[in-house]
């Protein structure tokens, strides 16, 4: 396992993430963008007070806080973001002392923060902890969690057919640690954990070594938790970071490579072209996808992102796109989620996928076609 540097960028953090290229750096132009070009920094208390409120709509309150003066509900944000962070951080590290034997890595979280902006940076706070492990190690580390005060955040089975982590809350703390056993959904093709983690890097937190993906898989990671939750901003920004560390001919070798093999190219692309147009920034990335369902989910993307944080607030649709979570009724919310599997790259991985999202959702009609071993048909990822 290869020992990441971390705070790739905070060194640099000082001029903002606005110093990640000449225009001002991808990061800085798309919170920009969703700003409506409006200085953040200049508001009076009461328009602080409403864009924090639209902030955390679509889960942007740790960066907007960054910029907001810090007056009056702003000033608790911050207070409120600050120990969240302490907490989630260090139950990370605990859960990585508990995991120590197998083979895991942290998913975002306090590793990615680390890299994009520096230690003790409260640009980007998590709410909970999520670790990969081998699908085999799952019940030892489940085991491990309960022996450490978790119990399961939801009383029944991982629901196998549908997601791709398994829940537990901390009795005391109240904080949730997710263990993942799949990168993507399984609807998506199989992302190879194996891999994954055999191609994990590590950084040094607090004088504990945490496993975290490599860049590359960093950012396939990204690209999927960002079409799991249909195209949302926060999403957006953390991809643009992403960008502003690693450049943009890094995506156009490694991320491209990897992707491409993995089937879920047109996955990056659609995150990365949403960027493009979301920072009028056209063609500034090689060989990505720019047709099809790609350029119909970015475009969605982009301009459900923008001004959503001043202004008419996005309506019911552009809120589900931008919002942490999905903002229609359930229904809708499954037949926009087969719909995203039109930008994977090959046939038969899109007619399976919008399948899968459709039939074997988190539902009880899903529920039931699990029991009735649908999956098997439908084949594996």
């Amino acid at each position: 396992m290869r020992t990441r540097v971390s705070a790739a960028r905070g060194e640099n953090h000082s001029a903002g993430v606005m110093g990640g290229s000449e225009k001002g750096g991808w990061y800085e132009g798309a919170l920009r963008a969703m700003a409506g070009g409006v200085n953040l920094g200049l508001l009076d208390a009461r328009g602080a007070e409403q864009v924090l409120e639209r902030a955390r709509r679509f889960g942007l309150e740790a960066p907007v806080c960054q910029r907001l003066p810090a007056v009056g509900a702003v000033a608790k944000e911050r207070l409120r973001l600050a120990a969240q962070m302490a907490l989630v951080r260090e139950t990370m590290l605990d859960v990585v002392r508990v995991f120590e034997g197998f083979k895991c890595l942290v998913l975002k979280g306090y590793p990615l923060a680390s890299v994009l902006f520096g230690e003790g940076s409260l640009e980007r706070v998590s709410a909970d902890v999520d670790v990969l492990v081998l699908p085999g190690d799952r019940e030892e580390a489940c085991a491990r969690l309960r022996l450490a005060g978790y119990v399961p955040a939801v009383d029944e089975a991982p629901r196998e057919w549908a997601y791709n982590q398994h829940a537990w809350r901390h009795q005391r703390t109240g904080v949730l640690v997710e263990v993942h056993w799949a990168v993507g959904f399984p609807e998506l093709p199989h992302l190879g954990v194996g891999r994954c983690l055999l191609d994990a890097e590590s950084v040094v937190l607090r004088g504990v070594e945490v496993g975290m993906a490599s860049a590359a898989w960093g950012m396939v990671q990204l690209s999927v938790h960002l079409q799991q939750h249909l195209g949302f901003a926060r999403g957006l920004l953390d991809l643009a970071a992403y960008v502003d560390v690693y450049g943009e001919a890094f995506v156009a070798r490694e991320v491209e490579v990897l992707a491409r093999g993995l089937g879920v190219w047109g996955v990056v692309s659609w995150g990365l072209r949403a960027l493009e147009v979301l920072v009028w920034r056209e063609g500034a990335f090689e060989g990505i996808e720019r047709g099809g369902a790609v350029e119909m989910w970015a475009r969605l993307s982009a301009e459900s992102a923008r001004e959503c944080l001043v202004g008419e607030a996005p309506g019911r649709w552009g809120g589900t796109i931008a919002a942490v979570m999905p903002e229609v009724g359930s229904v809708e919310a499954i037949a926009m989620r087969a719909a995203t599997m039109l930008v994977l790259d090959r046939p038969a991985m899109r007619l399976r996928g919008a399948l899968y999202a459709t039939l074997l959702g988190p539902h009880e009609v899903g529920r039931r076609l699990s029991r009735a071993g649908l999956e098997r048909w439908l084949g594996p990822g």
